[in-house]
Parts: structure tokens; sequence; C-alpha cells
């Protein structure tokens, strides 16, 4: 109200006719007078100016509503950060409090949106109105500028709108309602979700047509290049995500490179470490030009591989390829180190490239136990180079353009960061289970479920390995003199307690086992049996086992209840060995992997990391069940003072990673962290709104 009427060094002399003698007084006239106009005589430059202005409310100022799109919160811009940063606290924009998911992909904390879709946004209302009418799934445009910095050049960029997560909800405080109370004026089940829109145009014709890849690559690789793609995928929730944090994030955002193994299907082979679990989105870009969209198909439960399917119709004309298989012998029989290897990758500008590179190593890793939990290869020999190549990742190719191996990422823990290293994962390890998805079968990989190291004959021998065996390995692999060990048996897996840590393998149905490879199981067939040569205690046994056949990996429900994302018990976590009572293996139980900052499970101090087994004294065994039970709880109505405040606890029953059980208590807040059910059907993740709101309000 002052702008253009006070400037700065003037010198405040009356108020309202009244000498002004001192801030009490100031303040005094202007809580008197707000709604009003006050008159002011202030001295600038040698002289007596009178000048009117009008008061304004501080607490107008400050808001009293808040907008929640994909996992972010918006609201008008504060006081105090209008005045911070010199700019109109009113009609500059909408404040960005918490980007989200949705927005988090390119805006921060303490940005100011200033239009949507080329819509004008000045107020939060105009906001509210431009996010209405974007379509779920669709990308749309954002104009903004920081704060915080002091570049203030209005940006604009593009964001996915995300409804599936999170729905469009406006906030709003009662006035004159002691203590506060926020209601919901679009509640997430009256929002009407706009349908998702996957009508894209085909790519047709010569528009935009395939990348020409001639003038920088030759022979196979142009066609090798042809079938590379950009892999991106961002979530909001860390159920399987491969971090050592246990906060959840706003949003993870991974890319890697992926092949394309059946372009009629639209299968494409991508890398865990970028594909981490099912629960996200997952976007496929095609030569630079075309993105689309890409459902999980198929996670690798033992290796870090991912299958991916996208709709073909959606890149017509782009020259999409396939790789081929090689029909010769097996890699890892051919490969040696120093070998010169042909490498058609992706570089950070999604440029192809091609490159001869050099084998430096042909081994196996071993990765130590992350804490917390989280998906670890094992059992599997990668191709290592002897230099860095940057870029996205790519594949190895023969002299005829077929691909012998896959380069990816593979992520370990240091410390408490993630760290990554580079290995190319031999075509054996891939070929059985992308055959099974182009005969469009239920996919699967048959597994000891046991994990092996890799020990010297001269070891072996030491721990009564006769000549017989020796002279059968060495015959099986001249070159690898060497056994497997059983270095850990899964909890209630198909081996338990009938292999031990420190059996040496010797034969899988009569066939030696030398390398990791001969322990790959082909097919999913279930209920088959196979027999198994062990060396134990200096004699050798012959045991039956019936190999488990897993199908895909991760969480494909997440129940987030009071700010805790909670799912079946993982398999990193069985594999720790330490498992609760009623929890025989993985996939059973309830584990809460992640807790939201600020909500109730935060506030109390339960989880993450920890089972819940009880509510209220009554044993919890499913999600269904977690579910059942909170809709049984009372409703914890804060302004009835007669409401027992015993009533309005829940105690929680929680077994932590050690397996001990403790007794934790809680006050449920269904207003801000809604009971929400996620499930993954048919390829699509649904989500099933639970217990909500204010229990006055309903």
């Amino acid at each position: 109200p002052a702008e253009g009427k006070l400037v700065p060094g003037d010198v405040l002399l009356r108020i309202n006719g009244e000498a002004l003698t001192d801030f009490v007084m100031l303040e005094g006239v202007l809580d008197d007078s707000v709604g009003q106009r006050v008159s002011l005589a202030v001295a600038r430059v040698g002289a007596v100016v009178e000048v009117e202005v009008e008061v304004d409310s501080l607490h107008d100022l400050q808001p009293s509503e808040f907008v929640e799109c994909g996992g972010g919160v918006f609201h008008q811009l504060p006081y105090h950060e209008a005045k911070n940063h010199n700019v109109a606290a009113r009609n500059s924009g909408v404040y960005v409090a918490s980007a989200g998911f949705v927005f988090g992909e390119i805006l921060t904390p303490g940005a100011l949106v200033t239009a949507v879709n080329d819509h004008p946004t000045p107020n939060l209302q105009a906001f509210i109105q431009a996010l209405a009418s974007i379509p779920n799934k669709v990308r749309c445009r954002v104009h903004w500028q920081s704060l915080s910095s002091r570049d203030r050049r209005k940006r604009m960029g593009t964001v996915k709108m995300e409804r599936q997560w999170t729905a469009l909800r406006v906030w709003r405080r009662e006035a004159g309602v002691v203590p506060d109370r926020w209601v919901c004026e679009v509640p997430a089940a009256d929002v009407a979700m706009v349908p998702v829109d996957k009508a894209l145009p085909p790519c047709s014709g010569s528009a935009p047509g395939a990348v020409d890849l001639s003038r920088r690559l030759t022979g196979a690789g142009v066609a090798a290049a042809q079938a590379l793609v950009l892999v991106r995928f961002r979530t909001p929730y860390k159920t399987d995500v491969i971090s050592f944090k246990t906060e959840a994030p706003e949003e993870i955002m991974l890319r890697g490179a992926g092949v394309v193994v059946d372009k009629k299907l639209g299968l494409v082979l991508a890398s865990r470490s970028t594909v981490a679990q099912p629960l996200g989105d997952v976007e496929l870009t095609f030569g630079g030009t075309v993105m689309v969209e890409a459902a999980v198909v198929f996670i690798h439960p033992v290796h870090s591989i991912v299958l991916l399917r996208y709709d073909p119709e959606q890149v017509q004309g782009m020259g999409v390829q396939e790789v081929r298989f090689p029909a010769t012998a097996p890699v890892m029989s051919t490969v040696e180190p120093g070998d010169s290897l042909t490498m058609v990758g992706l570089d950070y500008n999604q440029h192809a490239f091609c490159l001869s590179v050099t084998c430096n190593s042909l081994g196996s890793f071993s990765l130590v136990l992350p804490s917390p939990p989280r998906f670890r290869d094992r059992n599997l020999e990668v191709i290592s180079l002897g230099e860095t190549i940057r870029g996205f990742g790519g594949i190895f190719i023969d002299d005829d353009g077929a691909m012998i191996a896959y380069k990816t990422v593979f992520a370990f823990q240091s410390g408490k960061k993630r760290q990554n290293f580079w290995g190319a994962v031999p075509v054996e390890v891939l070929r059985d289970f992308v055959e099974q998805a182009r005969r469009q079968e239920h996919l699967g990989v048959t597994t000891l479920e046991c994990e092996f190291n890799e020990v010297t004959l001269a070891e072996a021998r030491h721990l009564g390995l006769d000549n017989d065996w020796t002279t059968r390995l060495v015959e099986h692999s001249p070159n690898r003199r060497q056994a497997l060990s059983v270095a850990r048996v899964q909890l209630g897996g198909a081996t338990a307690g009938i292999l031990q840590e420190g059996d040496i393998l010797l034969a899988i149905n009569g066939r030696p086992v030398v390398r990791f490879l001969d322990t790959e199981l082909p097919g999913a067939v279930e209920g088959q049996t196979v027999t198994l040569d062990v060396l134990r205690a200096g004699s050798v046994l012959s045991v039956s086992v019936e190999p488990a056949v897993l199908r895909s990996d991760g969480a494909e429900r997440v129940v987030t209840w009071q700010g805790m994302q909670c799912v079946v018990t993982p398999r990193p976590i069985a594999e720790r060995g330490v498992l609760p009572k009623g929890v025989a293996r993985a996939g059973e139980g309830v584990f809460c992997s992640a807790t939201a900052s600020g909500s109730p499970a935060d506030t109390y101090w339960i989880g993450p990391e920890v089972w819940i087994t009880g509510i209220n004294g009554t044993p919890v065994h499913t999600l269904d069940d977690l579910l059942a039970l909170d809709q049984a709880l009372p409703a914890d109505d804060w302004d009835a003072e007669a409401v027992d405040d015993d009533r309005r606890f829940v105690r929680v029953t929680v077994v932590d990673m050690e397996g001990r059980e403790q007794l934790e208590t809680m006050r449920p807040d269904w207003l801000f962290f809604p009971t929400v059910d996620l499930r993954l059907k048919a390829g699509e993740w649904t989500s099933t709104l639970g217990r909500h709101g204010h229990p006055a309000k309903g």
C-alpha cells in the first residue's frame, strides 16, 4: 500500500495529526486502523510531505490456503519471502513450498510459478484453474523464476502431470477456529480424474524418420544403435530403489540406456539400477526425438536386469531395430582379457557412438550386504573394460552385429553413500527370460536361492576334493580351475535345510559346476527336480532339490498408512536371515520401507525398516489386515473434549531388523496423511483412497 508514496530515507513526523515519538505509538495506531487510511507527515529532502496510506492486514499477507498437486505444496507468496526478495506480496505468482514428484522435475522449493500452459498464475485460484485443465500423463509448460538465487530470469520447462499417485487437493484454514482447522474443500475422492491421453500421434512416413547414423557409424553398428533407447524412471515412492537413505524423498529420477529386444512386441531390456522397482513412471526416448511411456514387464530377482514394454505404434517410421542374439558358442567361453570388443552406446547427449574397447577382466564381484537392505546382484561374471567410457551405457556386439553383452551400472554401498561401477552382463544370462517374453509365456527365473563364492581347486582339495572330481572340473573348464562354494542360503528358500554354508557345489544333474553360469537353470517350470552333487566335510553327497521359480521382483502393492510406506517383506530383507514370528519368507508380513517427513510415523519415531506385527493388540499378518484395523480405529475428534486422550493414540507393535519387538504409540492423522492403497493391475497402477479427512467432516 505504501509503494509510490513512501520512499527510503523518509522520516516519519506525524500520524493522523499526532506527533510520532516511538514505535509503540506507531504500531498501536496501525493496529487500530487495519482496512482504513492513515495520514502521514514525513520529512523528505528538507521538506514536509503529507501522504495517505491504506493499512493492510499482516494476517492477510500470510498463506491461509494451499494446493497439493503431484506431491508438491503451493500457496501464495508469504509476506516475509516477498520482503526478503523485494517482490510484490500479491499477484506475483504462486510460491513453491515443496516441489513434489511432478514439479520437482524442474522446480526447487522457493521458486515462483508465473504461468502454467501459458495461462498466467498470479494467484492461487488461477493456478488451480490451470492445473484442473491438464489431463493425466500429459506434459504441460511451466513458467517460473527463482527467488533464492541472484538469477531472476524467467524460465520455462515442461512437467508430466501424474494424478494416479496423488490427486489435486485444495486446503483452506477455517477462520476463527481454535486450534487451527484445515479443510479439504476438494477431497481427493471427488476430484474427477481427467482420462489418460494415450492417443499420441504415431511417427508415420518419413517424419521425423529414422536417425541418420551413417556418418558416425558403419556396418553392424548402425543397426545396433537403432535398437538403443534412453530409459528414464521416476517415482515418488521408495520401495525397492537402490538407495541408502531412510527418509522418503520427494522424487527419484534415474536414467540409463536400454536396448530393444523385440520391436513387434515392444520389449526393451534395461538395468535395475535405472528401473529399480515396478512402482514408478517409465519413459523411453527413441533417437532423441520421440518419448513414449513404458510398463515394467519383469524385474529379474537375481540379476540387475529389467524387461519393459512400450506401444510399437507410437514409434512408427523411426526405423527402430531389435538386437539379435548370437547363435554360436557362449560368450563367456570365447572372450578373454585383452580381447578387442566393439561397443555401441549412448553418450550423455543421447548420441549413438561405436568404439573399439579392450576387455580388461572377466570375472565375478562380491557386494557387501547394504544397510538398509536393498537389492544387490550376485552369482554373476561381468566384462570389465580397461578404459572409462562416459555415457548412459550400451551393448557389445560381434562382427555380425549380434549382442554379446549388455553394459550397465551396478550399485553398491560405500559407507552411507550409493556408489556405482560399470560392467557388461553376458548374453547367456539374458537369453532365457527374453525368449520367454518373446513366446509371451509367464516369465520366471529358476534358481537354487543361494549365493556362491569362487574358490580355487587348491582350496577345494584342502576341503576334501578328490582327484576324480578335480579332473572332471578341470576338463569342464580348463582355463577356470576353480569351484563354487555356498556362501549364503536364502531363508525359507528352495535349498534351505538342504545346502549349508561352506558346501562346495560340484555338479547339477551330473554336469560339472565351475562358473556362475553353470548354476543358471533354464526355463520356468514349477515342480521340476534336480540332483546336486555336493562336497561336505570331505565327502560327496547327492541331494535332490526342487528349485524355486521366482517371478518378477519388487513390490506390486504399497499401502501408505500414517506416513509409512508398507509392503510385503522384500527379498533383500529376507536374505538377512532375521524375520519376525509369522513371517517365513519374502512376500509375507507387513514391512515399512520408508516414512514421510512430518508424518505421525516420523513424529513418533516409528520406522522405517520395521515390520508392523500388531495394532492395539490385534495381530497384523497382511496388508489387508492393516487396512481393516485402520478402518476400525476410533475417530480422533480433536474438537471433542469428552474423548478420552488414550483413545486418540494407537498402540503399534513393531519388530526391528534385529528381531527385537517393541510397542510404540502414535496419534493418527487421517487429514493430512490419508490411507492409500496402490496396486499394480495389468501393467497399470491404481490408487484407492482409504480412510481420510477430518472425522467431523466425514
